[in-house]
């Protein structure tokens, strides 16, 4: 039996057990001895004594017990955030064991708040190390954690990985393209939908959504209500649903048909809707264009509006201030006018807020301070 089956084995016999540990192990055991378990590869001849049921059990029991210790150390590292970082840093840096390495990146990847460990300095750097270990499962954990962190510098190296020929690898690595957020990868995604793996195919589809691009994506997931999978057919509905707000099984649920077997007039549908509105209307590699375009449309329905003016704050420049300030100033719609001043305030660095209780004076007062200031900023 290989380790990495034994230690399945081990974690399921476990369960089986039922071993349970002292309540507030957690407060009582600092993190070095913790860390001490993480690293054990093998189980202690002499356990310590809060980690020790007792003798008798520890004699019949010993290397399950091991096996939850480690994981339940696991679970401990992981509440402890980013107190732990250290030490789990340094143990990754010293460690030659895969095992012990994955674990390291399983608690960096439970964290509750990764936002405690933003992936700057040593993390980044041993994260990014890793992605070119020998062993996959640790690349595929450091790929995980780094999507789990956000962090956008890993966005070259991510794209190297997604040719691997581990569907494994190429799996993590589109999850991870979604959630690090940088829109460049759109490209690598919509490449990653069209893989021969079909669990790829699907969470390259998902990360589209949560990637939020429009301009070249929708036209490909319109093309995936075609597919011979169901699947793949309600992920990419859903993944539209998301990058443009549009309510497609409710508002046209003629389009979204995914049992029926002629599924050309979801297809027509889906496809006359998205090039009367804005096919041809904007550059085809502008996103910015095509989000202010969807955001002025007073003719859209609100949830699209918003939905796009939020993203402009993502993908916009300085000069999409005018034209945001445009909508602010012309919407009658007030979560129009509240998205609008989002994205505002984020690209010109000048706050602007639009409350549901604003009167139309306030609002008229609010607009003219802001374009007061973006004037002298300009």
């Amino acid at each position: 039996m290989s380790k990495t089956n034994w230690v399945i084995v081990c974690a399921a016999c476990l369960t089986a057990l039922s071993v349970s540990v002292p309540a507030g192990r957690a407060a009582e055991v600092p993190v070095s001895r913790l860390i001490e378990t993480l690293e054990a590869t093998k189980p202690p001849a002499d356990p310590p004594k809060w980690l020790r049921v007792s003798a008798q059990v520890w004699a019949e029991r010993g290397p399950w017990i091991w096996i939850g210790e480690r994981l339940d150390a696991q679970k401990d590292l992981a509440a402890a955030g980013a107190a732990a970082a250290p030490a789990l840093l340094e143990l990754l840096g010293r460690t030659k064991d895969d095992s012990v390495k994955i674990s390291v990146l399983v608690v960096l990847g439970s964290m509750q708040s990764p936002g405690e460990l933003r992936p700057r300095g040593k993390v980044a750097e041993a994260l990014l190390r890793l992605l070119g270990d020998k062993n996959a499962g640790v690349r595929y954990h450091a790929i995980k954690v780094l999507g789990f962190m956000g962090h956008k510098a890993a966005y070259p190296e991510l794209v190297k990985l997604a040719t691997s020929d581990s569907a494994v690898i190429r799996l993590s690595v589109a999850q991870a393209l979604g959630d690090v957020g940088d829109l460049r990868a759109a490209a690598g995604l919509l490449e990653l939908v069209e893989d021969k793996e079909r669990s790829v195919r699907l969470h390259a589809i998902d990360a589209l959504g949560v990637l939020g691009v429009a301009h070249e994506v929708v036209p490909k997931l319109i093309e995936k209500l075609g597919s011979e999978d169901v699947n793949e057919r309600s992920a990419a509905v859903e993944a539209v649903e998301k990058i443009l707000g549009y309510d497609i099984k409710v508002r046209h649920s003629e389009w979204f048909r995914p049992f029926a077997k002629d599924r050309k007039p979801a297809i027509d549908g889906f496809s006359g809707w998205w090039k009367a509105n804005y096919e041809g209307a904007v550059p085809p590699t502008d996103e910015l264009s095509l989000r202010l375009k969807m955001g002025a449309d007073a003719k859209q329905i609100e949830r699209v509006r918003v939905k796009s003016l939020d993203m402009v704050a993502k993908v916009g420049r300085k000069k999409a201030v005018d034209d945001l300030f445009l909508i602010m100033q012309t919407a009658t719609s007030k979560p129009v006018r509240a998205a609008a001043a989002r994205s505002a305030t984020a690209l010109s660095g000048i706050r602007i807020e639009h409350r549901e209780a604003d009167s139309e004076i306030e609002w008229e007062r609010k607009l003219s301070t802001f374009r007061r200031l973006w004037d002298a900023a300009k």
